[in-house]
């Protein structure tokens, strides 16, 4: 009996020592979207765009608020990259692009261009000094940086998700492909490769509904949301090399060295693509309707969204920890972690929050 209750009482500490704890909620704006980190000479710093009220909040090293980027207030901001010490903000209302200086400590940040294009914008990247971006009306937008003039602009068959990019082409992931109404396809192409010059390379069959990509020096890996695959295209031929089967409306994926990590949503599983060895491991979550996994040193996390919590992966004795909220996105220092809530149920207002966890 005195067996049993150590091997118990062993069995409870282990668990609260893997637990994660609150630090602090935040309440921040409307419509928390993105959490991203800023590395320059400074330090890193990470900013947090609020679609709601159009504007970047900067946090220090230890998710600290410091100040907001206010000049993008009334573009309604879709989405932002970062890249050269640059913040790049894409504007759906405005169709404006905005242009900040980062190079310095956060207090020195600066306006440093804005540009119309008459385009309601979504997202972009960049190519050999050409800012590729994707319009809401089926359009791609080709703006040389040295003078920020539109190059070209290239009408798309249906509209686009993402778009990334390496020093010779865009790659476009058109994400509409399907007609869910009809049930057939509006277009058989899945991906577009086009060229800094404005010229379609190639056009690419892919599943139903491509949607995020990722990339190494070979490859690009296209997860297909509605068929629940991830699709492995060599960029030489830009040919489908091999295609693994994930689980329902696989997500967001997540790089980490070799292996790739995706969250599938609709069957509440998490998949391992081992690249180096071809094979595929899943995991169940014990959260509900998981969307993105963080890379946390050497732990994994999934937030999910039906249930509002974060869990590690893999892991037969973590408790999930109730975030009370609808976990969008997330980030990891050394010992903490920072989770973007969109919706924070405890609050009951239309604000988002901050929840920052102690490791």
């Amino acid at each position: 009996m005195k067996k049993l209750f150590w091997i118990f009482f062993l069995i409870v500490i282990s668990t609260n020592l893997l637990a994660l704890n609150a630090l602090s909620r935040q309440e921040l704006g409307l419509a928390p979207f993105k959490i991203e980190a800023v590395q320059n000479r400074h330090g890193t710093y990470y900013i947090v765009l609020l679609k709601g009220d159009s504007e970047i909040l900067v946090l220090d090293s230890e998710f600290n608020p410091m100040h907001f980027l206010k000049e993008t207030r009334n573009d309604g901001i879709n989405d932002c990259i970062i890249k050269d010490e640059r913040l790049y903000c894409f504007g759906f209302f405005s169709g404006r692009i905005i242009v900040f200086d980062i190079s310095g400590e956060p207090s020195k940040w600066k306006l440093e261009k804005k540009m119309s294009t008459e385009e309601r914008l979504i997202t972009g990247a960049i190519s050999n000094n050409i800012l590729g971006v994707l319009g809401m009306d089926s359009v791609f937008l080709l703006i040389d940086m040295k003078d920020f003039k539109i190059k070209s602009k290239i009408k798309l068959p249906v509209e686009a998700l993402s778009v990334i990019a390496d020093k010779d082409y865009f790659y476009v992931s058109l994400f509409y492909n399907y007609n869910l109404l009809e049930n057939n396809f509006d277009t058989k192409y899945g991906l577009l490769a086009i060229t800094p010059s404005g010229n379609i390379h190639k056009r690419v069959s892919l599943g139903k509904r491509p949607s995020y990509m990722l990339q190494d020096m070979n490859n690009l890996y296209v997860v297909n949301y509605l068929d629940g695959t991830l699709d492995v295209l060599s960029k030489g031929k830009l040919e489908k090399e091999r295609e693994f089967k994930l689980g329902k409306l696989p997500n967001f994926p997540i790089m980490e060295g070799r292996n790739i990590w995706i969250a599938c949503t609709g069957s509440d599983e998490v998949y391992l693509i081992e690249l180096e060895k071809g094979t595929v491991k899943d995991f169940k979550t014990q959260g509900s309707a998981p969307l993105k996994v963080l890379i946390a040193g050497e732990k994994e996390y999934v937030l999910s969204v039906a249930s509002g919590t974060i869990e590690e992966i893999n892991n037969p004795i973590s408790v999930p920890f109730k975030l009370q909220g609808y976990p969008i996105d997330a980030v990891a220092n050394s010992d903490k972690i920072a989770v973007l809530l969109q919706e924070d149920w405890l609050s009951g207002s239309v604000l988002g929050s901050l929840v920052t966890l102690k490791q």
